[in-house]
């Protein structure tokens, strides 16, 4: 009795341990990673398993063939690192693999090995093969960015969605004076003096909001702020990193070319000065003359009663038109006199001629006397305003148009305001130049230009330029100007 209970306690052990044989065997063929089930020696792979090496599971039924299909000539060497410790609860780290499947193709392969009890371990299969592949593809891509970034001449600013400053390359660091160590992390309005700071707060708030993109893949000028503190004229391009809220910034350095353009402003003022003074000194003196002796001749005649005293007549009138028109021609050359007030008149007496050409009021308002010292910087703060005058009175039909005047301590502001239809987008070619025109002549000088409706109906033409290191603000008692 006791031998056949022996026997039956024996037969039900050996039931169970079949039972679970199977029940592992199932367990992986459901898995849908690759598994192997190893029972001591023998192999069993599911078909994630045969689908990652290539072959069939009863063509891989040991170790050994194992090794030897998958491993070639290094089975000897991968055979010991199949191996687990004795502790029945050991969990292996993942091995890296490179495994030859059955057509040829290597694969990278991690396996993880577990054991499950005395004579069963789990080998679990990851084909990392496409991953290691879009890794490598993304350092490459990685580098590839990086080497641009590194060796491109023009500056690289990307920002995120709340303006902090993510990359900052070397032409960036050398336009800015900053390393890129100092502003990543901090915001990109480091970078910019006012007005540009906040009104880049503005973009990013708005776009954030409505999506409207208003300087994305749009090239624009706009001012810099190194590290010292100095200002410099900038080329700034933005564009949008896919869909996501991120930016590029491309930046170039204007500062050469405004010396150019100002070196070229200069000699274009002083060879129209030169010319207006030929114009002024030259032939008018000489047309002065003859008017002179044309008078002579007229009062001869007519003292003699000679029927050509009507033909002197119309000859005197002739040259002092004449002289009007030279003496126009040489003030529209020279509008404003190389003089420290010589602005300030010549936007007086603009005011006057605006309201004897356009016959509609034009008001000239100034709160103290500006003594600008640069005969450019004032040629071209005169020809914004004239432009903007004129472009009121022709496409706004205004009855009142007002020039303004306001010097700060550290800039100078022009407004024209007008309280006419404003300018139209059909307003003609024209109108369009004039507008470019004010705005490179605002960015030539260091500023701005801006144009907006008025409230109420209108438009309002804003310039501001910083001070030129000549100009003074006297403090007067007795505002000056046309009022």
């Amino acid at each position: 009795m006791v031998g056949i209970g022996a026997s039956a306690g024996g037969l039900d052990a050996s039931k169970k341990l079949f039972t679970a044989a199977e029940l592992y065997q199932q367990m992986i063929g459901q898995l849908p990673a690759g598994a192997v089930l190893r029972e001591d020696g023998r192999l069993t792979m599911n078909g994630a398993a045969e689908v990652i090496t290539g072959y069939r599971r009863d063509e891989l039924p040991s170790v050994e063939a194992w090794c030897a299909a998958l491993h070639g000539r290094d089975a000897e060497t991968a055979r010991p690192r199949y191996e687990l410790g004795a502790s029945p609860a050991h969990i292996a780290e993942p091995i890296a693999f490179a495994m030859v499947r059955k057509d040829g193709q290597v694969r990278h392969v991690n396996v993880t090995m577990c054991r499950l009890d005395a004579t069963h371990q789990l080998w679990m299969l990851l084909d990392m093969t496409e991953r290691d592949r879009a890794e490598a593809a993304l350092r490459r891509s990685e580098d590839y960015l990086r080497s641009i970034l590194t060796t491109a001449v023009d500056a690289i600013v990307t920002i995120d969605g709340r303006g902090t400053i993510e990359t900052f390359n070397s032409a960036a660091e050398c336009l800015f004076g900053y390393t890129a160590s100092e502003v990543v992390g901090r915001n990109v309005r480091l970078l910019m003096p006012q007005p540009y700071r906040d009104e880049h707060d503005g973009y990013l708030a708005r776009f954030a909001k409505t999506g409207e993109a208003r300087i994305i893949g749009i090239g624009r000028e706009v001012v810099g702020l190194r590290k010292d503190g100095t200002t410099f004229p900038l080329d700034l391009a933005v564009s949008q990193i896919n869909s996501s809220p991120r930016f590029t910034g491309i930046l170039r350095d204007l500062t050469d070319r405004r010396k150019l353009e100002w070196r070229l402003a200069e000699i274009q003022t002083e060879e129209r000065r030169r010319i207006a003074q030929e114009l002024h000194d030259g032939i008018g003196g000489h047309i002065t003359g003859v008017g002179l002796l044309a008078q002579t001749l007229k009062t001869q005649l007519t003292s003699a009663q000679s029927p050509l005293a009507i033909k002197a007549d119309d000859l005197v009138n002739s040259i002092t038109e004449c002289q009007s028109q030279l003496r126009a021609v040489a003030r529209e050359l020279m509008p404003v006199e190389p003089v420290p007030e010589g602005l300030t008149a010549a936007l007086e007496e603009l005011a006057t001629q605006a309201e004897t050409r356009y016959g509609i009021s034009c008001r000239f308002q100034c709160d103290g006397p500006v003594l600008l010292h640069d005969p450019i910087a004032a040629k071209h703060v005169f020809r914004i305003v004239q432009e903007a005058v004129h472009n009121a009175a022709r496409h706004g039909k205004p009855k009142q148009i007002t020039i303004g005047l306001l010097p700060t301590d550290r800039r100078l502001q022009i407004t024209v305001t007008d309280d006419g239809t404003g300018l139209k987008e059909g307003a003609g070619t024209q109108a369009g130049m004039g507008l470019d025109n004010m705005r490179q002549r605002a960015r030539l000088l260091g500023g701005d230009f801006a144009i907006h409706p008025k409230e109420g109906g209108g438009t309002v033409v804003m310039c501001w330029i910083p001070w030129p290191s000549t100009a003074t603000i006297p403090h007067a008692d007795v505002p000056t100007g046309k009022r």
